[in-house]
């Protein structure tokens, strides 16, 4: 019997196409199921061999997407895989499989697994300056971690959660959020309890740093990485996130030894699992830290390595905090108008991503920036906005920096009173502190505008401040203003060993054209 006319080779043809389709989805499923096997292995032993296999990862999980039979398999090897890619830096191809998980994923899906897999989104979207959605991502990936009893995607989304809080100001709401997840955790106690509030401390003390109680924030971080010392070999990415945190508020308290110390132990453990946008935040911190002792040529070099990685991931957020940092560095070797360009460029990055605190950083900054450039009606502007943005985020350590700088600007403008006034309030709130660096700002300021013997003795206790920091740009500040204040071989000797420190940290630029009578006016960094 004859089939009728073209109905045999076609139906012949769909047969087997729908063998070969079943074939192939098969041996998909194959390589999903032994892949997933595999990582689980492989990521615990050594994440770092499988780095050289992204690409090819990413490949499969793209082959299997058309197929929603396949899709259970894909969220099971996301689950596992993330957050490895983005510490690779596939951040865009990673984001999409995130989106799709979390997506497709049904009740089945264990809520720590969601909730790890919301914090990775939230922190993605934060890091690439999209800071509305990561919040409310971030909150969510709390609300799955406690339901899920997950002390791992909590400790990171509490980390997340108040990283972001605290750049919108929002300190309140997130003493709140502390405070209920802080006492979830003492009731339930779950294993591994300790690495969720060790994160918790951690982010305590950033908020009291933020405040400007510096005293009490390194109490908590040192809480935190007595907490979790002990688990390097388990825990190692808890860990360096402890050890990174603890290292920024030693900086903020002007212990700069004590933040390489920590930042090098966050760095070798960051390397050491191969999470290379985490090892690049350790880097921007240590080139501050350089800059904070004066070592200008080393903080130029690591802040422009951490700037490559930042592009090279579209990390905005970090991008834009190192932009700003690296026009410090042009500022404090006296080159304003080089520094002028990147501050600028800051601002522009920081309305881009809206974040708050780094456009309260870069306006500040500019002010100062034209301060030195002798454009003081425009650096008073810049200044009172600088103000207005500091107390709306309750930040202390960016009052005591604006009120130094503003007084500095009025005093230009001949506003006397009002200078002597501004640095009479900086000091107070400095004095309180537990950062050096903010009285030390504080100090050389309100010495410009007291009688001689007063002066004196303020620069005195800025000096000594300043030695027992290692802030040597300061150091080479109180020699110039005390030789002003001296005669004969005295002046000549602290003059001297003013220049001598600028020369040594290349910024000699700040004593061409001046003497003794008139010392350079050098920026009050903090």
């Amino acid at each position: 019997m004859t089939p009728t006319s073209g109905t045999a080779p076609s139906d012949a043809w769909d047969v087997e196409r729908a063998r070969w389709n079943a074939i192939w989805l098969q041996r998909l499923e194959r390589q999903l199921v032994r892949m997933t096997a595999h990582l689980q292995t492989s990521l615990r032993d050594d994440p770092q061999s499988l780095s050289s296999h992204q690409v090819s990862l990413i490949t499969l999980l793209n082959r299997a997407h058309p197929y929603p039979q396949l899709h259970r398999r894909m969220v099971e090897l996301i689950i596992t895989l993330s957050p490895w890619p983005l510490r690779w830096g596939h951040w865009r191809s990673w984001e999409a499989m995130l989106r799709f998980a979390l997506e497709v994923a049904d009740v089945s899906i264990p809520a720590s697994s969601r909730a790890a897999l919301l914090d990775d989104l939230a922190r993605l979207l934060f890091d690439t300056g999209r800071i509305d959605e990561a919040l409310e991502t971030a909150h969510e990936a709390v609300a799955q971690a406690l339901a899920g009893e997950a002390p791992r995607p909590l400790g990171r989304a509490i980390h997340t959660t108040v990283d972001i809080l605290r750049r919108e100001g929002e300190l309140d709401t997130a003493y709140a959020m502390l405070e209920r997840a802080e006492s979830r955790l003492e009731d339930a106690r779950y294993a591994g309890y300790e690495i969720a509030l060790a994160y918790l401390y951690t982010g305590r003390s950033l908020l009291l740093r933020q405040e400007g109680n510096l005293d009490e924030g390194i109490a908590w971080a040192n809480r935190a990485v007595s907490l979790v010392e002990s688990l390097s070999e388990t825990e190692p990415h808890a860990v360096a996130d402890i050890y990174y945190i603890r290292g920024v508020i030693h900086w903020g308290r002007g212990e700069y030894r004590d933040t390489i110390h920590d930042m090098e132990k966050a760095a070798s453990l960051y390397a050491a699992i191969g999470d290379r946008y985490a090892e690049s935040n350790v880097l921007g911190v240590l080139g501050l830290s350089y800059w904070s002792v004066g070592d200008y040529d080393r903080a130029e070099e690591v802040i422009r390595r951490t700037i490559a990685i930042a592009e090279q991931l579209n990390a905005l957020q970090w991008l834009t905090v190192n932009v700003g940092n690296l026009g410090l560095v042009y500022l404090t070797r006296g080159e304003p108008s080089r520094a002028l360009t990147y501050i600028e460029e800051h601002a522009r990055l920081a309305k881009r991503i809206g974040d708050s605190y780094e456009l309260m950083r870069a306006t500040g900054n500019r002010g100062v920036v034209q301060i030195h450039l002798g454009e003081f009606e425009a650096a008073l502007q810049a200044l009172e906005e600088d103000a207005r943005l500091a107390e709306q985020q309750g930040s202390r350590e960016g009052r005591v920096a604006t009120y130094v700088n503003l007084s500095r600007c009025l005093g230009h403008l001949g506003r006397l009173d009002e200078a002597l006034d501004l640095a009479n309030r900086a000091y107070a709130l400095a004095r309180d502190s537990g950062s050096a660096t903010a009285r030390l700002a504080a100090l050389r300021n309100l010495a410009d505008w007291l009688p001689r013997p007063r002066r004196e003795s303020l620069l005195r206790e800025a000096l000594r401040l300043a030695r027992q920091t290692e802030r040597r740009l300061d150091e080479a500040a109180c020699y110039l203003s005390l030789a002003a204040l001296k005669t004969g071989k005295e002046r000549r000797r602290l003059w001297e060993q003013g220049v001598a420190l600028l020369r040594d940290m290349k910024a000699i630029a700040w004593v061409r054209g001046r003497t003794p009578d008139e010392p350079p006016c050098i920026p009050l960094a903090i």
